[in-house]
């Protein structure tokens, strides 16, 4: 998901601006359903909060360097949240301070905010989206007898059973006195004709 991610940033929003998606991605994918959903939501609803509160910050402050003094504000605000066990409140902190320095300008704010906020929403939906799959196939899986590798591995063990008889029954076919190596080919344990398999 991550690699199909990132094709797709670099073909779709080349430039930093893109990053995001791959960021949302790998941030909130968790093991386990319930603390992907958890994690999800808990980025989903900071992002919200912060996007509008960046939004807010740009209407009200019209010099680029104090809004690069309140992302700094922000930030160190962020990390001592970070802290704490409120994942969408560090969010809510995070996100205008990245919006704002990574704005060109204070008009530019805006556009930045909607980006950040539409690429967090669109790899929310594809962590979902992956992680419902994968509860789905999982209970799929649970249903109808769990491993489906089971047959496959099955197999190859027998492959290697016959391969491994066949090499032998060559070299017994050869020298009957190693046959005492392999019991299933001495005819006198197991009484089956061993015919040289080349």
């Amino acid at each position: 998901m991550c690699t199909l991610s990132t094709l797709g940033v670099l073909i779709w929003w080349p430039g930093s601006d893109g990053a995001w998606l791959v960021v949302t991605l790998l941030a909130i994918t968790q093991v386990g359903h319930v603390e992907t959903l958890k994690r999800t939501t808990a980025r989903v609803v900071g992002t919200i909060i912060g996007a509008a509160a960046a939004a807010l910050l740009a209407t009200i402050i019209t010099s680029g360097a104090v809004l690069v003094g309140v992302g700094l504000i922000l930030v160190v605000a962020a990390v001592v949240i970070r802290m704490g066990p409120h994942y969408w409140l560090y969010m809510a902190f995070i996100a205008p301070a990245v919006v704002l320095f990574s704005s060109t300008s204070v008009a530019d704010v805006d556009t930045t905010d909607a980006k950040r906020l539409t690429l967090t929403l669109i790899g929310a939906a594809l962590v979902l989206l992956a992680s419902g799959i994968t509860l789905l196939w999982a209970r799929y899986q649970q249903a109808h007898g769990g491993d489906l590798a089971a047959p496959a591995q099955k197999h190859q063990a027998t492959t290697h059973t016959v391969a491994g008889y066949t090499r032998a029954a060559s070299a017994t076919a050869a020298d009957p006195a190693s046959a005492r190596d392999f019991p299933l080919l001495n005819p006198s344990i197991c009484p089956i004709e061993v015919r040289n398999v080349s």
